[in-house]
């Protein structure tokens, strides 16, 4: 393909210095000039190429998959510097080819250049915002986050220099510029150290009596939940405690740390019908929210 489009240029360059639409001498220097500017891309795609090969070869992931984490920054900021070493070859290139130094260009383009920095600037700031969020890395693909405080729950699909696509629970696809995400406040799901079931038991004021020893039963119960995380590994011990006289309940509140690995509803679920159970065999019963205090 780039030998075709050498060839067509060339045949171009011909016909305008033949019309003398252009000079000869810019006519016959433009196919030399591309030629030559062509054996730096090409080495510089060749190279991209096995950087990515390596960075494959090393982490352990086939062609087919995503990088993600460090290996994905790293073949960011690899590549940038390849070609930012490239665009430097091919400006001497044309400065030795064609007489013209890409500074004098710049100069002579300026109110170009503020024209095109204008509309570029988005583009550009969420080229920076990517490059930010890949250095400080809060997410990788594969992620589950939430933004805005839980307002949006999503995993992270696929993130770039431009953009980053988030699919909500509900299965639907969220493109977001980088430059949005970047002022939104992240919470990275995936990496917390637990999962935190809190829940708030109701008991009437008339089995205050019992209280006491339904809650040692409760808290013994509680550490008895076989997908508690460890302390060592970041987990909280399981609370239990009488937490407040309300208007018209007696308030327990019980929180355990499960780990993340597990689904936390059906944990929370079996813990409550075990708190119901402890409940009847104390005697003690739930206090409606409509009806007042006995």
């Amino acid at each position: 393909m780039m030998l075709g489009l050498l060839y067509a240029f060339d045949v171009l360059c011909y016909l305008l210095g033949t019309t003398r639409i252009l000079r000869k001498s810019v006519a016959g220097a433009l196919p030399v000039a591309l030629s030559d500017l062509s054996l730096p891309i090409l080495g510089a795609s060749a190279l991209a190429s096995l950087k990515s090969w390596l960075i494959r070869r090393r982490v352990g992931i086939g062609v087919g998959s995503r990088l993600q984490g460090d290996a994905a920054l790293a073949d960011r900021l690899w590549g940038a510097a390849l070609w930012v070493a490239t665009g430097w070859v091919c400006s001497q290139i044309i400065r030795l080819e064609m007489g013209l130094r890409v500074k004098s260009l710049l100069a002579i383009g300026g109110l170009s250049s503020v024209i095109i920095g204008l509309a570029c600037q988005t583009p550009l700031s969420n080229v920076v915002q990517g490059l930010l969020i890949a250095v400080s890395s809060p997410f990788t693909v594969g992620d589950k986050i939430a933004l805005s405080g839980g307002g949006l729950i999503a995993f992270v699909e696929d993130f770039g220099w431009y953009q980053t696509r988030l699919r909500t629970l509900d299965n639907e696809l969220i493109t977001l510029p980088n430059s949005a995400l970047a002022v939104e406040k992240v919470v990275n799901l995936s990496r917390r150290t637990s999962k935190k079931v809190v829940t708030t038991l109701r008991v009437r004021y008339a089995d205050l009596p019992a209280v006491d020893g339904l809650i040692d039963e409760l808290r013994a119960r509680a550490h008895e939940v076989p997908e508690l995380m460890p302390p060592q590994l970041g987990g909280q011990p399981p609370e239990v405690f009488l937490c407040e006289f309300g208007p018209s309940a007696v308030e327990i509140l019980c929180k355990i740390d499960v780990s993340p690995a597990y689904d936390d509803k059906p944990i929370k679920q079996r813990f409550l019908l075990q708190c119901a159970e402890t409940m009847a065999r104390h005697g003690v019963q739930f206090q409606p929210v409509h009806v007042q205090a006995t």
